[in-house]
C-alpha cells in the first residue's frame, strides 16, 4: 500500500515560500523607508488576502475561521499602512501632547 498523500516537488516549495514572505516582511517593515514600506505592506497583504480567501473556498470549517481571523488582520495591515501619517518634524508622533519645560501642555 502507497502512501495517503503524494508530496510532489513544487509543493513544499510554494508552501515554504509561502511562510517565508510574512517572515521577510517583519525585517522589511523595519528595514525600508516609510514610503516604499507602505507599498510593500500594502501590495503584499493584498495578495495575500486574495490568496487566503481563494484557498479557503471549499475548505473545512476549521480552515474558513483561520483564513477568517487571518483575512481581518491582512485588512487591518492594509488600513494600518494606507492610514499612516508622516512623523511630526520635532520627532514626535503625529497627535502627541507636547509639554513645555514648565510641564504645561502646549
Amino acid at each position: 500500500m502507497g502512501p495517503l498523500v503524494v508530496l510532489r516537488k513544487p509543493l513544499p516549495l510554494f508552501s515554504m515560500l509561502y511562510v517565508v514572505v510574512p517572515i521577510v516582511m517583519i525585517y522589511l517593515s523595519v528595514a525600508l523607508p516609510r514610503r516604499a514600506n507602505r507599498t510593500v505592506d500594502i501590495v503584499v497583504a493584498g495578495l495575500y488576502l486574495v490568496s487566503i480567501v481563494g484557498l479557503a473556498v471549499g475548505e473545512w470549517n476549521c480552515y474558513i475561521l483561520g483564513s477568517v481571523v487571518e483575512a481581518v488582520f491582512l485588512v487591518l495591515v492594509i488600513r494600518h499602512a494606507w492610514t499612516w501619517r508622516e512623523p511630526v518634524a520635532d520627532g514626535s508622533s503625529p497627535g502627541a501632547v507636547r509639554t513645555t519645560s514648565s510641564g504645561v501642555s502646549a
